[in-house]
């Protein structure tokens, strides 16, 4: 029997910045890696093998509420954001989802408008299963 190749990964943003509407978020700082389908210049996740993929995403700013998106390819799968409590401390939030990817989709995080993300608590991660 021939065992399937494991995928996963972990990474951060790798400092405190600004992201505009629609843009990837780089997910650069790199902690787990294993099948290389994290592109360690982008962020972005390239799947290199068919299958079901489960993606999570926590983000963290910390002023104002943030919103963020998954994308499968060009398409948001799902939103996440942070909820407001009228304080200046850090808000985060998260999401998850499971996806059917084929070689070549890509899996990102895009920031919805304007916001700033804190490294210490934006991740993203990502296994097949």
């Amino acid at each position: 029997m021939k065992l399937k190749n494991k995928i996963a990964f972990t990474a951060g943003i790798p400092k405190y910045e600004l992201y505009s509407s629609q843009q990837i978020l780089k997910f650069t700082k790199i902690i787990t890696n294993v099948g290389g389908g994290l592109n360690a210049s982008d962020g972005v996740f390239y799947c290199p093998e068919p299958g079901l993929y489960y993606f999570f995403v926590n983000i963290m700013s910390v002023s104002n509420d943030a919103y963020a998106e998954i994308h499968k390819n060009d398409k948001r799968v799902v939103f996440v954001f942070t909820d407001s409590n009228g304080s200046n401390t850090g808000k985060s939030g998260s999401n998850s989802v499971i996806v059917q990817l084929d070689r070549g989709d890509r899996v990102s995080v895009k920031s919805h408008s304007s916001y700033k993300f804190h490294f210490y608590a934006t991740y993203f991660t990502g296994i097949k299963i």
